[in-house]
């Protein structure tokens, strides 16, 4: 049942993908709002976890649930209205993706030191200082805000990297490529954004990585009870 919900959560993705391609805002809205929304489901029922830190995870991806829906619906409006709904999106995958991130720091605080963590972050923090300094369109009330996404997406990644030497079998392998797709889609946007505009807004390489990304990491907290 549980991998059936994934699969479904993945086909929504792609469907929301497909109607980008189109240009059809509500819609592709609604199937990505819907995705989410039945990833949090997922995670909710079918995760091992403690409850709190299930809630935890739950509570992150319904915030990547409201970052879904006003950076999806942006696109097809104007002026204020746009400029609100993409800081509303980006405040909402920013704290989404801390608050996975602060659920393994937490859950792994023993570990949290460890040699390969530290080293992925410094590598992350790297390469994530590059990409900055490669946006050259970035405006100006927008530098902090893009800095401080950076450093999220970098945390995501020494989570994957402290989930990798904790988590049991394909749990562990699950996860740090759910956190690496995720770096690499947002990646992808800030490029799209900043750099260089991609082909179709970079609709693609984004939502296919971004989909990995989100149900690599829901099957890897709904499969295991060991995790913890």
């Amino acid at each position: 049942m549980k991998n059936r919900l994934l699969a479904i959560v993945a086909m929504l993705y792609m469907g929301g993908m497909l109607l980008a391609l189109s240009s059809h805002g509500i819609s592709e809205t609604i199937l990505k709002v819907t995705a989410t929304s039945l990833l949090a489901l997922t995670v909710w029922i079918f995760s091992w976890l403690p409850k709190k830190f299930k809630l935890s995870f739950t509570i992150g991806i319904l915030l990547c649930m409201i970052g879904d829906g006003t950076l999806a619906y942006q696109k097809y409006v104007t002026g204020e209205l746009q400029s609100t709904l993409f800081m509303i999106g980006l405040a909402s995958f920013l704290l989404g993706y801390l608050t996975y991130s602060g659920t393994i720091f937490v859950m792994k605080k023993s570990l949290i030191q460890s040699p390969v963590v530290m080293a992925v972050l410094i590598v992350t923090a790297s390469i994530s200082l590059w990409q900055y300094s490669q946006f050259t369109m970035v405006p100006a009330e927008l530098k902090v805000p893009v800095m401080l996404y950076l450093i999220q997406a970098t945390l995501l990644v020494a989570a994957g990297a402290l989930a990798f030497i904790t988590f049991p079998g394909m749990t562990k392998w699950a996860f740090l490529v759910g956190t690496i797709v995720i770096y690499v889609s947002d990646s992808f946007i800030g490029w799209n954004l900043f750099q260089s505009p991609l082909p179709q807004n970079g609709e693609v390489p984004i939502l296919v990585t971004y989909t990995i990304g989100q149900v690599a990491l829901g099957w890897s907290l709904t499969t295991s009870e060991d995790i913890i």
